[in-house]
């Protein structure tokens, strides 16, 4: 009886080492084979081309909306807008970056183009490169206690 006994323990022990090795080379190979953390690559810039609005929009009472764009070269503005009725009166604007958050505040600012409160109208100016904001105002117009829907297409080429 004890000679049969003794075969079996030396193969639990020589089963139980293999599989602790086994498990340690699994190990080793997981922790020597993570995954890379992900370079953190800049996101390119992304710049302003071709339709930045063409659409329907409403401007809430004594508010404004903008339209941001980004330019990289030398850039052909385009753009009109239209209320539909010669007493619904809208002023558009272009700034850049700077003076956008100047006429915001209220504070004086140049204005690349701007319409005056007027129904319609079309603007065409070549920039420079930079940031400008297209901004469509009710702030001040006859009548700015109701929102206004004005039709306004621009386009960058």
């Amino acid at each position: 009886m004890f000679n049969s006994e003794k075969p079996k323990l030396y193969w639990n022990w020589q089963r139980t080492a293999a599989v602790v090795i086994a498990v340690l080379a699994v190990l080793q190979f997981f922790r020597a084979n993570r995954p890379r953390p992900a370079a953190e690559i800049p996101a390119a810039p992304k710049y302003t081309t071709g339709t930045i609005v063409d659409a329907p929009i409403v401007v809430p009472p004594r508010e404004f909306v903008s339209y941001r764009a980004e330019f990289n070269r030398q850039t052909n503005l385009k753009g009109e807008f239209q209320t539909g009725s010669k007493k619904v009166r809208v002023e558009c604007l272009v700034l850049d970056a700077e003076n956008f958050e100047l006429w915001k505040s209220g504070s004086a600012n140049e204005r690349i183009a701007a319409t005056n409160y007027v129904p319609g109208g079309k603007v065409i100016r070549v920039l420079e490169p930079g940031v400008y904001y297209i901004v469509v105002s009710n702030r001040d117009a006859p009548g700015a206690d109701t929102e206004k829907t004005v039709r306004v297409s621009f386009v960058a080429e």
